[in-house]
Parts: C-alpha cells; structure tokens; sequence
C-alpha cells in the first residue's frame, strides 16, 4: 500500500509541476513560432522565435536572428535577446555565450559569473568548472575562483565527483 501511495504522490507531484508552464508554443507565419497560453490560447507577448526548446526547469531556450537567451514558463524573457548559445538553468543558474566566453545568468538574466571563460560547465553543484588562460579552476556562486586545478583535461562531474586527466 505504501508503493501505491508513494506512486500516486509522485505522479501528483509531476503534475503539478509541468502544469507551472503556462504557455505553449504555437507555429505562426513563415517557420517563426510564438508563445500562447495554455488557457486561452491567446498570445503571451509580441516575440516571434527562430527556433524554441523545450521547458527544462521552469525555462526554454529560445532564438531569433541567431542570437539566444530562456523565456519562463509564461513566455517571458529573462534578458535581452544577445547571447551565442545559452544552455539550461540548474539551481537557479546557467551556463551563457557572449563575445565568444562563456559565464553565468541567473533566473532573471543577472551576471552571476563573468564572462571570462573559454570552457564553462553547468552549475549542477555548489561548484562548477571553468577554463581560461590554458587552467581550470572550480568557481563557486559567488563566481570566487576556489581552488586552481593542476590537470591536463577536466571531463566535468558524475556524482559529484570531478572527472580529470
């Protein structure tokens, strides 16, 4: 009987948070898309996208013009449309592309990581890894650089443990 209710909690739970995204993506002319609420089905904002992904986290990445940034989960921006590539937030924070380094954004677009890095991985933990001037480093939140890593090649985390060379 636990299993069952353990089961019915977790499907409960998944419910509740996909039913957060409040809007859909909808096709409008050319091959643009735009995003719709989910309850009315009427637009959300004015943006029309090159391209959109998927909801991962309560955001989408999405592109216009080849330049990118996230919308939350009712269609919104959370920065100016200028980014090379931006990956998925991770506790409140992701990986983004400007000038050709990479840094960090927070949830409502702030630098939270400047944008100084070559190589740049997700923030899946209190800490991440970044390279630039030919070192990694392990930065924490507060962009500090904590600790300079004396290896070669650095492969990223599995289970909280760096993987290096």
């Amino acid at each position: 009987m636990k299993n069952v209710f353990f089961i019915f909690f977790v499907l409960l739970l998944t419910d509740n948070l996909y039913s957060q995204i409040n809007v859909v993506v909808q096709p409008v002319s050319g091959s643009q898309y735009q995003f719709v609420f989910k309850s009315t089905g009427l637009k959300a904002n004015e943006f029309l996208w090159d391209e959109t992904e998927g909801f991962v986290n309560g955001f989408a990445k999405v592109t216009l013009n080849h330049l990118w940034t996230l919308v939350d989960a009712n269609g919104v921006p959370v920065s100016a449309i200028k980014y090379e590539a931006v990956r998925n937030f991770y506790t409140h924070i992701g990986a983004a592309k400007l000038n050709n380094k990479w840094g960090c954004i927070d949830e409502k677009g702030n630098t939270v990581i400047p944008f100084e890095y070559d190589i740049i991985y997700d923030f899946k933990d209190a800490v991440t890894a970044g390279y630039k001037n030919n070192k990694w480093f392990l930065i924490n939140r507060q962009a500090l650089i904590i600790k300079t890593l004396d290896v070669d090649v650095f492969y990223g985390f599995k289970n909280g443990i760096a993987n290096i060379t």
